[in-house]
């Protein structure tokens, strides 16, 4: 079957669909259909980090899916609320207005602005030089600490474990220290759908097996009324039209929000390139990031005019794409009116998932993040970008992905 391969200089719209074929319609539904089940209960937890009403994180998601695919030349590369820039969000705004306040969420709108304008620049301008200075060797090991800041963030989850701590080292002790606590329901459906997932891909590759496993463990969870055993669900979501507001242009303002829109589109820059360079090589095609940026930038306006905060390409998203065999931007489209509308119209849809599975599912696919080939090839060539590489990831597991990319620009 002939692959998508986007030239360097791809056109300017839908570049991820040069090339299509009709063939590949029913894997991009079932792609979009997977990650919008698997990205609701995500984005609407970043929501909460950023400080954010619940239903802006699903707003967010919506505009930014169906905007960046416009112009995102990565065909698997999944632009939404995203957990690395998120505490930077909610450090610069909650020291000038109340989280979840009107002039918070005006200031919030402001920043996605902001931050959006800076991607378009920098695409414009032909800018994605920026995003070279993080070397190969550093790019493999930023892409192995966040697949492993998300793995420790989900065990929790996994156990039905009360979560707990900030920072990734502070998430692991929380375990090891409450492991008497473990719901063994809970985590006996996780372990099951650890099993499962990989279980349905040896069966068969094209079978959609996050979505499949999440659809399982919703029907036995109703059926069986597993919530009575203290089986913690994601819940009913709330649902209605986005909350309009006007940005806040003032001087103060602009002031306050610009500092931390330079800081998040830094951070942006590097986790796009990171995740559409590392995901076009694992599925054998090029991308543009001139592309990947505009869309980026495109897809924070979007997200702005539906009343919701800054957005960036999510590298355990990206992964369950790229998983499920999408071959267009058409799977992220999919992805945001499933998520359009369940929160217009099926709130409950989903009311019976178990977080278990939910975390199952995020720790099989972040895995994927990991290059295990890179990492033998620079090993074997390199002693020196070795060592980057696992400076790199130290520096982002112990620090955070924020202070981790300052740290490995420097180097």
């Amino acid at each position: 079957m002939q692959e998508i391969a986007p030239s360097d200089k791809p056109r300017l719209l839908l570049p991820s669909f040069q090339g299509y074929q009709r063939s590949w319609l029913m894997r991009d539904l079932l792609a979009g259909v997977t990650i919008g089940a698997i990205a609701i209960p995500g984005q609407i937890a970043v929501a909460k980090v950023v400080g954010m009403p619940p239903t802006t994180g699903l707003w967010a998601c919506v505009a930014a899916g169906i905007f960046a695919a416009l112009f995102v030349a990565n065909r698997v590369l999944w632009i939404g609320s995203d957990s690395t820039t998120s505490p930077l969000i909610f450090a610069g705004l909650s020291v000038v207005a109340v989280p979840g306040s009107e002039q918070y969420v005006r200031l919030a709108v402001t920043l996605a602005i902001c931050v959006g304008c800076i991607f378009v620049v920098v695409a414009i301008a032909k800018m994605q030089w920026i995003a070279d200075l993080l070397s190969r060797p550093v790019t493999v090991g930023f892409m192995a600490g966040v697949a492993t800041i998300i793995v420790v963030g989900q065990l929790a989850g996994l156990l039905g474990i009360p979560a707990a701590g900030k920072t990734t080292l502070e998430k692991l002790w929380n375990v090891l220290s409450n492991l008497d606590k473990i719901n063994w329901l809970a985590a006996l459906i996780g372990v099951v759908s650890l099993v499962a997932l990989p279980l349905f891909t040896k069966l068969n590759r094209k079978l959609p097996g996050a979505l499949l496993v999440m659809t399982l463990a919703t029907l036995a969870t109703a059926l069986l009324s597993l919530t009575r055993y203290g089986l913690e669900v994601l819940g009913p979501l709330q649902t209605g039209a986005p909350h309009w507001v006007w940005p806040d242009f003032s001087f103060d303002a602009i002031r306050v929000v610009l500092p931390t829109a330079l800081a998040i589109a830094l951070i942006a820059i590097a986790q796009t390139a990171a995740t559409s360079r590392s995901s076009a090589d694992a599925g054998g095609f090029t991308t543009s990031l001139r592309a990947d940026f505009t869309g980026v930038g495109v897809a924070n306006l979007a997200s702005a005019g539906v009343g919701a905060y800054s957005v960036d390409a999510s590298p355990g998203a990206t992964v369950v794409m790229q998983s499920s065999g999408t071959k267009s931007q058409l799977g992220s489209v999919i992805g945001a009116v499933c998520v359009l509308v369940v929160v217009l119209f099926a709130g409950g849809l989903l009311a019976d998932l178990p977080t278990a599975t939910l975390a199952a599912i995020m720790i099989l696919l972040s895995v994927r993040i990991v290059n295990v080939k890179e990492l033998r090839r620079i090993r074997s060539y390199s002693k020196p970008a070795l060592a980057l590489t696992i400076v790199t990831f130290g520096a982002v597991v112990i620090l955070g992905v924020e202070l981790g990319v300052l740290i490995v620009v420097a180097l």
